[in-house]
């Protein structure tokens, strides 16, 4: 309305103050549009194409309102200034090929934007691009832009900074800001967030250059800047110039070129990962900044400048050569931090070892103020003698000298041999790649030459083969073989002492013997799959553990061994770890320690393992020892004389919380079902209303996984309900009404005994409330005779727990609903002094859908697959006598008789690994029961109910309704 249509060239829509234009949910296609100031455009849902196939280039422009839903297709230039409002505009806006859409305000409204021409941002004010981006076009900024908008999609070409007298400035703060698109950089690329993210490797980030056709005749040149406390990595190579400032945080350049080729300036951490050559023009840590090298990262800079203050941490790899860093400049100061001494390739034996770390064109000015080793202070380091300094005949080089005390006698070194290595940091790692062989004693320290004590509470790491001849005392913290780590020549008698407390292992070789106070492992943890080998005995003190990381299944299951080729003694507790395993049923077991002597020494499991359906205990079979789900002796191997295999199955030792979870799930179902009976009593008479209350309580008895689990249940209910709506028309009767029940159950569950003895238990327990409406018909509507069809609806809401004993407890919620029909026919058959007997067979079909979360318990282990549709029927005879006593009291004894059928299973899962209850398919049912009308309003019903079938399935309950009439 308002608008004003030019025609005389082309479709032109100019809107003046005042003016509106609606699309009204229709198509249309302008040449141009102009939305003046005090004007709206509302797409309402349509589509509006601006531009397409025109003869002429216009020029459009947004200064007032653009709003409402839909699409906006742009082929020609559109200008969007800064009074314009699109806070209301939640269209798409596609801005084609060739088209390009020039903004004041990042307000670009709240819709998509798929970008094939170019988007640039030219707004002062700067602001945040919140749309989320899609297509190949390019998005530009020459003023300071915040993009936070999920653009995943977009591969196009970001542009920062098209004119050299603006400082650009575009901040992200996720890797899906900047989709995939790369990133001409001619201002400064800010780097942010709250959350650890990763550059997309396709944003790689140049600098911006004029061409004159391929020459370039000019160029700004961008810089990146990292910020906030967050660590962001970059892992493809980029070509800017400009330099890049790592202000907080971290920024880890995880490829040589990850930096360009500008200055760096480091006032937080800057970690250069990749293998290879870092080429820099500069680089300057500043006070507080850590710039570390990986092993195998080297670097080639103009100024290296390490300020007071600061940290230069060098990781030595097995493959470093000597310079790591080489520079036309070097100011040194702060701390030289120095990992991986152990791992390179000369080996720290006889003659101290000097290695260039810094190569100089020109003298290298100042030194470091301290000198680390794996984040301790070099002369702390008692089982190195570790020096750096610039060399005094070569004043461009600067030099880490080191050698192992272990040898220091071998050339006179200014510290005395012994063999004690103290790591005190319980996250120091020293990696020794050097063979410790036998010296001679040394009479100051007292060290006799051959015997290799580990103090503190770090982790010395021994990677080659060493053959003292002397005791390994491991004292503190941990001593690690590698897979080529060996302790003692072969056919050596000496021993590994492991104190309380430490840890001893790894999967290479000890020849000797092993006595075992502290802790014994073959992996760390979330790895599993190594074998430690013991060439002589084992002793195991009380107290002395060892942890087993197994991938818990069948036998076949990758595993951790300790292999003992001599006797066992002792008493030694063992841990086992699963590790990615989903359980399984075994035959002969997962072998952990093979005992090749004499097997005289205990081990004992310290721990329960649950994994999957099963329970895994320790079992000793022939001297070795296995990991079992076995509730019975497995069978004995074959001893030759006939052929193939034993495949008879053993059955498994279960675990005992299956039976709460089903008991849980059982409870619920059962607690939802009833009878119009149940309910409403035997009626002989017609009433307008009553309200009711019903309290039942019961134990019930049940088997899952095929009998191997015992559940027993014990359960109540309080059942409140009354009727709202009645009908009648002197013949028949219809009434409504709505009830409420609170639930409680609680479930105790024993699994089968295993091999060894052992058996557990678990517990669970339900609560929560069901609400409900049920309506009944009576084609008597006097005394109830004849037919009737009864109907309920319920869903209920409950809180679960299982407490699986010392494994820990787990809650959860679920929900069931449930829909009922009923129908029957009452007989009756006139006894003298007014007394009635009646005969009621009834038939029912009850439809139920019960729901339960999934939860991991605290092995890991996924327990789901609960949720079910089932189908439940009943089949019954009821038998009702009526006695009167008087005029208004009555006594109504009655029994019934059901058939009961449920379809589907009582069922959950462990790990995909589903059980079930045995929950019979067909159950007999019987009832008996009293009720006494006290008055012509008040009545009493107490009934005994009785269930069973197979499986060893039973349930006994009772209950008492009160009722009142009018």
């Amino acid at each position: 309305k308002g608008a004003s249509l030019k025609a005389q060239v082309d479709n032109v829509l100019e809107l003046e103050s005042g003016n509106a234009y609606i699309l009204n949910g229709e198509s249309q296609s302008f040449d141009s549009v102009s939305v003046g100031v005090g004007s709206m455009l509302d797409l309402d849902g349509g589509e509006l194409t601006i531009g397409h196939g025109s003869r002429y280039r216009w020029v459009s422009f947004f200064e007032g309102i653009v709003t409402g839903s839909g699409l906006l297709n742009l082929y020609s230039e559109l200008n969007i200034r800064s009074t314009s409002d699109l806070s209301g505009l939640s269209a798409t806006i596609n801005i084609e090929q060739g088209a390009q859409v020039i903004s004041e305000t990042t307000n670009l409204g709240r819709g998509d934007i798929v970008v094939d021409g170019l988007l640039s941002i030219f707004s002062p004010a700067g602001g945040d691009l919140s749309n989320s981006l899609s297509g190949s076009g390019e998005v530009s900024t020459v003023w300071d832009l915040t993009v936070s908008g999920d653009n995943d999609s977009f591969n196009g070409t970001w542009i920062i900074g098209a004119n050299k007298d603006m400082d650009a400035d575009l901040a992200v703060a996720d890797a899906s800001a900047l989709g995939a698109g790369n990133i001409i950089n001619g201002g400064t690329l800010t780097l942010r967030g709250a959350e650890d993210w990763t550059l997309n490797s396709g944003n790689v980030i140049s600098d911006y250059n004029t061409y004159d056709g391929d020459t370039i005749v000019g160029s700004y040149v961008g810089k990146v800047v990292k910020e906030d406390a967050n660590t962001i990595t970059v892992a493809h190579a980029n070509t800017y110039s400009g330099g890049t400032g790592i202000e907080a945080g971290t920024l880890n350049a995880d490829h040589t070129g990850a930096l360009g080729t500008g200055d760096v300036a480091n006032y937080a951490t800057l970690n250069l990962n990749a293998a290879g050559q870092y080429t820099l023009t500069n680089i300057t840590t500043f006070d507080g900044g850590t710039t570390s090298l990986a092993a195998g990262a080297t670097l080639a800079t103009g100024i290296l400048d390490q300020q007071d203050g600061s940290v230069l941490s060098i990781n030595l790899g097995t493959d470093a050569s000597s310079p790591i860093i080489t520079a036309h400049d070097a100011s040194l100061g702060g701390t030289l931090n120095i990992t991986g001494i152990g791992n390179i390739n000369n080996p720290l034996t006889h003659d101290p070892y000097a290695f260039t770390l810094i190569d100089a064109d020109n003298a290298i000015n100042g030194d470091f103020d301290t000198l680390t080793v794996a984040g301790m202070e070099a002369r702390k380091v008692d089982f190195l003698t570790v020096d750096s300094h610039v060399n005094s005949a070569d004043d461009t080089q600067y030099e880490l000298t080191t050698s192992l005390s272990w040898y220091a006698d071998e050339k006179l070194a200014a510290t005395d041999a012994h063999g004690t290595f103290t790591l005190s940091d319980p996250n120091e790692n020293f990696t020794l790649n050097t063979e410790l062989v036998d010296v001679n004693p040394n009479s100051v320290t007292g060290w006799d030459g051959k015997t290799l004590t580990k103090a503190g509470d770090g982790t010395l790491t021994l990677n080659v083969a060493n053959t003292w001849s002397g005791d390994t005392r491991v004292n503190d913290g941990t001593l690690w073989l590698t897979d080529s780590g060996v302790i003692g020549a072969s056919g050596s008698t000496q021993a590994v002492n492991v104190a309380e407390g430490a840890t001893f292992g790894g999967s290479g070789v000890v020849n000797g013997d092993v006595y075992n106070s502290g802790n014994i492992a073959m992996s760390h943890g979330g790895e599993t799959g190594n074998t430690l080998t013991i060439n002589g005995n084992y002793h195991g003190d009380n107290g002395s553990q060892i942890n087993i990381n197994s991938q818990l299944g069948d036998d076949s299951s990758p595993t951790d061994k300790l292999v003992i080729s001599g006797d066992t003694s002792g008493n030694t507790m063992v841990y086992v770890a699963n590790v990615n395993g989903k359980g399984a049923q075994t035959k002969n077991g997962i072998e952990v320690i093979d005992v090749g002597g004499q097997s005289s020494g205990t081990f004992e499991q310290g721990n329960r393992v649950q994994i999957g359906l099963y329970e895994y205990r320790l079992y000793e079979d022939g001297g070795d020892w296995y990991l079992r789900s076995q509730s019975s002796v497995p069978p004995e191997p074959d001893d030759g004389d006939c052929s193939g295999t034993d495949d008879t199955p053993v059955t498994p030792q279960y675990r005992p919380d299956i039976g709460a979870y089903l008991g849980n799930q059982w409870m619920v179902r059962n607690l939802q079902m009833q009878t119009l009976y149940d309910r409403e009593g035997s009626q002989y008479h017609n009433e307008d209303g009553s309200v009711w209350m019903r309290f039942k309580a019961g134990n019930a008895a049940s088997q899952a996984a095929d009998g191997n689990v015992d559940i027993n249940n014990n359960y109540s209910q309080i059942q409140l309900g009354g009727d709202i709506l009645t009908w009648g028309n002197g013949v028949q009767s219809l009434k409504a009404g709505g009830m409420a029940s609170y639930v409680n159950a609680d479930t105790d569950s024993t699994s089968n005994r295993g091999a060894d003895g052992s058996q557990f238990s678990a517990s669970g327990n339900v609560g929560g409330y069901n609400l409900g409406i049920y309506a009944t018909w009576f084609a008597d509507a006097q005394h109830h005779r004849g037919l009737y069809v009864d109907s309920w609806y319920q869903y209920g809401f409950y809180n679960n727990s299982v407490q699986n004993g010392s494994e820990g407890s787990e809650s959860y919620d679920s929900t069931a609903q449930a829909a009922s029909l009923e129908g029957g026919y009452r007989y009756d058959i006139a006894l003298e002094n007014q007394h009635t007997l009646s005969l009621t067979p009834q038939a029912q079909v009850v439809w139920q859908r019960y729901s339960a979360d999934s939860v991991t318990d605290n092995n890991g282990t996924r327990i789901s697959g609960q949720d079910s549709d089932n189908w439940n029927t009943r089949l019954g005879l009821r038998v009702d006598g009526k006695l009167h006593k008087n005029k208004t009291s009555i006594i109504q004894p009655f029994a019934e008789v059901n058939w009961l059928y449920t379809s589907g299973d009582v069922a959950v899962s462990f790990d995909d690994a589903e059980t079930k209850q045995g929950i019979p398919s067909n159950r007999v049912q019987a009832k008996v029961g009293i009720q006494v009308n006290l008055d012509s309003q008040w009545s009493i019903t107490g009934q005994v109910v009785g269930e069973t079938g197979s499986h060893n399935y039973n349930d006994l309950n009772g209950s008492l309704n009160l009722r009142y009439s009018w």
